[in-house]
């Protein structure tokens, strides 16, 4: 489970144990875990002023280390009372460069999940040597210099060879792809009773089977409504083939789009159960309307670039009928600038922009972004009422209110198409998951985990994206 710095700290509050009995069990089970992996190698732990300082002093009375407490004494009284417990050897924090040839493991204690801002100019020195030292650290629970429930670090924040997630994983552990921090974390169990409303979704491969209905017996084409996908131009073709079989992938049993009608011969042969409407600029509106009407759900966007009709189209989608629409691509790039057209939506969209697209529909610079994509994302879902599936190495998915980080995916995904396929296999849920943060969600990890089972077998250089279905097909199999 994923929880934020706040959430950590109600936990912490709400347990019957004390402050000094929790920080004994943090760190005589962190004590366990380092001796496991690194020995008895000389251990050096350095520990700051609060909580996670004291969680410090026991992990060196466990493992018989010396101690530097390079920020100052401790100022709560859990802290207090650890240093007190811990009899062994501590070192003048200003010696503390000279002393590091004589350690064998760094363990990291100076900040814990209540860290946020910029590193005392005091401690950078020492931070710079520990990074150039070449010694391994452990940091316990996040790695000093970094923020809990963001993506904000200060430049020279520590880097691990494992980072141990004291009770809960923290944002920052979730996003390990974005800040390579750490090469590994593993969550250490202190037996806290997990919030009952968490912030954070999580997702997985029962959870996903558990909420996907099975077709019932008496199951026809259109009980679950028709999903209704409109993208494509010409020159890009594949975007909307991607988007079909994203869409088939899931299940989708009564499959319409709307493409123009010079890429219809390329596509028709290759999708015998599609259902096509070939348009161009002269097709009548309320044709088109009515296609968007009769949908459950309608996925706009995908390899549009070259339509000359597009803006028609997209208002058509944002104002017709009631169902949930998925914007993508050429669709988010219209609304860039023009985000006012979203006050006048009544229905629920689900938006899926990479941080580029991002930072052109809010008009945020992209480093802003990096450092708290929580913050933007939710801001905006709020603002325009939507699910925001903002894509990267670790997709966030939120509608405001709650959120998720998605953990599936490798670099095979890194490739043009593969937005595309995540559309159409989002769109293809909404008419069986009915809540779009929830489709979106599945989507995601959906997306995430074809491709997690596909470079079994495939190189993620070169993945095939269309071999995905294939594995889809594997999947819903067992």
């Amino acid at each position: 489970m994923i929880v934020t710095a706040e959430e950590m700290k109600i936990m912490e509050q709400s347990d019957s144990r004390s402050a000094q009995e929790l920080m004994e069990t943090a760190g005589t089970k962190c004590a366990g875990i380092i001796r496991e992996r690194y020995g008895a190698d000389p251990v050096l732990v350095l520990c700051g002023r609060g909580n996670n300082g004291g969680d410090g002093f026991v992990i060196a009375r466990c493992l018989d280390a010396d101690v530097c407490m390079v920020d100052g004494l401790p100022r709560t009284d859990a802290a207090k009372h650890a240093k007190k417990q811990f009899s062994g050897r501590i070192l003048p924090a200003k010696n503390l460069i000279e002393h590091f040839k004589d350690y064998a493991l760094i363990v990291d204690c100076i900040y814990g999940y209540g860290y946020h801002g910029t590193l005392p100019k005091k401690l950078v020195p020492a931070f710079e040597a520990i990074e150039a030292s070449g010694i391994p650290v452990v940091s316990v629970d996040i790695n000093s210099g970094c923020e809990a429930s963001c993506l904000k670090r200060d430049p020279h924040a520590l880097h691990s060879v494992l980072t141990l997630a004291l009770g809960m994983e923290k944002p920052f552990h979730a996003l390990y792809k974005e800040h390579g921090m750490f090469r590994e974390a593993c969550t250490v169990d202190l037996g806290l009773e997990a919030p009952e409303h968490p912030v954070f979704m999580e997702m997985n491969e029962e959870q996903f089977r558990s909420l996907l209905p099975d077709k019932p017996e008496d199951a026809y084409k259109g009980t679950y409504g028709r999903t209704l996908l409109i993208g494509g131009s010409y020159g890009m073709a594949g975007a909307l083939a991607l988007n079909i079989i994203g869409a088939r992938s899931v299940g989708a049993s009564y499959l319409e789009t709307v493409l123009d009608d010079a890429i219809y011969p390329i596509l028709a042969p290759g999708f015998l159960t599609t259902v096509f409407h070939p348009v161009n600029e002269f097709t009548p509106e309320d044709l088109i309307e009515q296609w968007i009407r009769d949908a459950a759900a309608v996925g706009f966007g995908s390899g549009a670039v070259h339509l000359g009709y597009k803006e028609r189209l997209l208002h058509a989608v944002l104002r017709t009928g009631t169902a949930p629409a998925v914007i993508d691509a050429e669709g988010l790039r219209l609304m860039a600038g023009n985000t006012w057209m979203l006050d006048f939506v009544r229905k629920p969209l689900i938006l899926t922009p990479h941080i580029g697209e991002f930072c052109a529909l809010e008009g945020t610079e992209p480093a802003a972004v990096k450092e708290d994509p929580f913050t933007h994302a939710a801001s905006f879902a709020k603002r325009s009422r939507s699910v925001l599936v903002l894509k990267g190495p670790h997709t966030i998915v939120t509608d405001g209110t709650r959120f998720y980080i998605n953990p599936t995916g490798n670099p095979a995904l890194a490739q043009a198409g593969s937005g595309d396929l995540l559309t159409g296999i989002i769109t293809g849920l909404v008419p069986f998951v009915k809540d779009p943060f929830l489709s979106a969600v599945m989507g995601v990890w959906f997306h995430g985990h074809l491709a997690d089972m596909a470079v079994q077998d495939h190189p993620a250089r070169s993945l095939d994206l269309t071999l995905l279905s294939q594995y889809a097909e594997r999947f819903f199999r067992v």
